[in-house]
C-alpha cells in the first residue's frame, strides 16, 4: 500500500492526522485489474439455410413484437425472460436482451449458408459481476431454450470480437504515455497503420494544451484487432453507468476511500468536471471546523459558483482523485481465423461445470488467452527500450508488470458488487427525479418555493383531482390502506409503465 507523493504534498493532507491521511488514500501502486470486458460469439442452428421453415414462426412473431416495440418506442416483453429492444447490430435486425446481461441478435434472412442465424453479445455489467464463463453459459442455454420451442438445435458458436483490458492506476493519464518529444513518442511501438485521438483543450496564458484522454489504434472498419488507451474514470463519470467499477476498483486496491467518494458523489451528473466540486464536499463531510470548512460549504451553497470556480479552490488545496487508464485490446474473428488449428488442439482448465459441446472453441480460447495476449501486448501494441543481445524485448517496467498480471486474479464480491451497483443505480434515479421536479417548477415560474411545495404543486399538475389542486395530500391511512389516489391523464399508464421498467431494470436490483 502506498500514498503518492502528489497527494502528500497538498495543504489537505499534512492538514489531518496520520492515522485518516492512511484511511482516506491509501492504495495498491501501479495495480492491474485484467478482464474482458465485451465478447460477442455467433450461434449457428442445425441445418439452417435461407429456406428454413422451421425458423419462420420465431421471424413472425419477432416481426410483430418489434413492430409494437416501435409503436411504444421502448422495449417490450417477448418470452422466455427476454425483451425485444428495437436496437439491431450490422445486419441483425432482431434484438432479444436480458438487459444489463446479454443481447441476443436474429438475422432475419441469411444472406449465405456460412452466416450465424444469431450473435450474441455479452455486456460488460455480467462479464464483471458474474464472470465470463457463467454468462456465457446462462446466455447459450436461454437461447438453446427459445429454439427449442420451435424444434430448432444449436450446432456450434465461433467467436465474433473479444477485448481484454486492463484497469490500471500505473500512469496518470493517456497524455503521459503518448506525449511527442520531436515528433516521437518514445518507446511506443505498434504493427498498425493508423490512428486516431481526442484530446480536451486547457487554454493557458501562453497558449493551448491539448490533453490526450483517448487514444486508438488500428481502423474501427478492421477485421482484424484495434487497441485502445483511454481515462476510465472520465468514461463512467460522462456516460452515467457502470458505477460498479468504482466498488471494484476499491476493493482492488487501484483507487482510495477519497477517490471512491469523490467519484460517487460525481457520478449522478454525468459530468467529470464535477470532480472539482466533490473534493470540496469531501472536505466539509469529513473536516466539520477545519480551515476550509466555511469557504469551501459557502461555494457550495452558492448557486452562482461555476464549476470553474470549484476547480480553482479544489487545486488550491485538495488532492486530485486517482486516474484509472484502460488499456483494451479489441480483436475480432479474423484475428483468431488463421490459428484455427491450433485452437482446436488447446486443452480447457479443469472445471466443475460442464461445457456444451457447441462452446468448446470459445471456452479453448478463454483458457489460454495470455497466449494471446502475449502477442498482443509485444506486438500490437507495447512499450519497450528494443530487444537485448537474445533478441528479447526490454519492456519498461510498468508495461512488464501488464504482461506479468495474472488473468484470473480478480477480486470481486459478486453479491456485494450487484448490491453496490444497485445503490448507485438508485441514487443516480433519485437524483435526476429532483432535478426533473427542480425544472418542472421553473417551467411554471415557480422559483421561491420549497421541495414540498414543488413536489404537491407537480401532483396536482399530473392530477384530475381537485383536491390536490386546492394542497391537500392524503396517501395512506394509520393500518396501510388507501385514503387518497392520484388520477389523470398522465398516470392513465402508469402502472403498465412500472410493469415495463421492472423488467428492464431487474438484473440492476439486489438480490433478496
Amino acid at each position: 500500500m502506498a500514498i503518492y507523493m502528489n497527494t502528500k504534498r497538498t495543504g489537505f493532507f499534512e492538514e489531518i492526522a496520520s492515522d485518516k491521511q492512511n484511511e482516506f488514500f491509501k492504495i495498491k501502486s501501479h495495480k492491474f485489474l485484467p478482464m474482458i470486458d465485451n465478447l460477442y460469439f455467433s450461434l449457428f442452428i442445425q441445418n439452417d439455410d435461407k429456406e428454413n421453415d422451421l425458423i419462420e414462426p420465431l421471424i413472425k412473431k419477432l416481426d410483430e413484437k418489434k413492430a409494437e416495440a416501435l409503436n411504444l418506442h421502448e422495449p417490450v416483453e417477448f418470452g422466455h425472460g427476454l425483451m425485444l429492444s428495437i436496437k439491431r447490430y450490422s445486419f441483425y435486425g432482431f434484438c432479444l436482451t436480458e438487459p444489463d446481461l446479454y443481447d441476443i441478435f436474429i438475422i432475419r434472412t441469411l444472406p449465405n449458408d456460412n452466416t450465424p442465424r444469431i450473435m450474441v453479445q455479452l455486456r460488460a455489467f455480467g462479464l464483471w459481476t458474474r464472470g465470463v464463463e457463467t454468462i456465457m453459459l446462462e446466455a447459450f442455454e436461454r437461447v438453446e431454450k427459445l429454439l427449442a420451442g420451435y424444434k430448432c438445435k444449436i450446432e456450434n458458436s465461433r467467436e465474433s470480437r473479444i477485448d481484454y483490458c486492463f484497469h490500471t492506476n500505473s500512469i496518470s493519464s493517456p497524455n503521459k504515455i503518448f506525449k511527442e518529444t520531436g515528433g516521437i513518442i518514445k518507446n511506443l511501438h505498434t504493427n498498425l497503420k493508423h490512428a486516431t485521438s481526442h484530446s480536451e483543450v486547457e487554454s493557458v496564458e501562453k497558449g493551448t494544451i491539448l490533453h490526450k484522454d483517448y487514444i486508438c489504434f488500428g481502423r474501427k472498419d478492421s477485421n482484424n484487432v484495434r487497441a485502445r488507451v483511454y481515462d476510465k474514470v472520465k468514461e463512467v463519470l460522462q456516460m452515467g453507468y457502470k458505477g460498479f467499477f468504482f466498488q471494484l476498483w476499491y476493493d482492488n486496491g487501484l483507487i482510495s476511500y477519497y477517490d471512491k467518494w469523490c467519484f460517487e458523489y460525481a457520478f449522478p451528473y454525468k459530468n467529470v468536471d464535477y470532480l472539482a466540486k466533490a473534493r470540496l464536499a469531501f472536505y466539509v463531510e469529513h473536516v466539520k471546523d477545519g480551515k476550509k470548512t466555511n469557504e469551501y460549504l459557502a461555494a457550495l451553497n452558492d448557486v452562482n459558483t461555476t464549476l470553474e470556480d470549484f476547480q480553482r479552490l479544489a487545486n488550491g488545496y485538495m488532492p486530485k482523485t486517482t486516474s484509472v487508464i484502460n488499456i483494451e485490446y479489441e480483436t475480432k474473428r479474423k484475428f483468431y481465423y488463421y490459428s484455427d488449428e491450433f485452437i482446436d488442439n488447446l486443452t480447457i482448465l479443469p472445471l466443475d461445470i460442464l461445457i456444451p459441446y457447441q462452446l468448446k472453441r470459445l471456452f479453448k480460447i478463454l483458457h489460454n488467452q495470455s497466449i494471446f495476449l502475449n502477442y498482443l501486448t509485444s506486438k500490437t501494441l507495447s512499450f519497450h527500450k528494443g530487444a537485448d543481445g537474445e533478441g528479447l524485448l526490454i519492456f519498461m517496467p510498468w508495461w512488464k508488470r501488464l504482461r506479468e498480471t495474472k488473468l484470473r486474479g480478480i477480486k470481486a464480491n459478486v453479491e456485494l458488487l450487484r448490491e453496490y451497483s444497485f445503490k448507485m443505480n438508485k441514487h443516480s434515479v433519485r437524483r435526476r427525479a429532483i432535478h426533473t421536479l427542480a425544472s418542472s417548477a421553473v417551467y411554471d415560474d415557480r422559483l421561491d418555493s420549497n421541495f414540498l411545495d414543488d413536489y404537491t404543486d407537480f401532483l396536482a399538475d399530473i392530477s384530475d383531482n381537485e383536491d390536490y389542486r386546492d394542497g391537500r395530500i392524503y396517501f395512506v391511512g394509520e393500518q396501510g390502506e388507501v385514503l387518497e389516489d392520484i388520477y389523470g391523464h398522465y398516470l392513465s399508464d402508469y402502472g403498465s409503465i412500472k410493469a415495463k421498467k421492472e423488467k428492464y431494470l431487474r438484473n440492476r436490483k439486489k438480490t433478496k
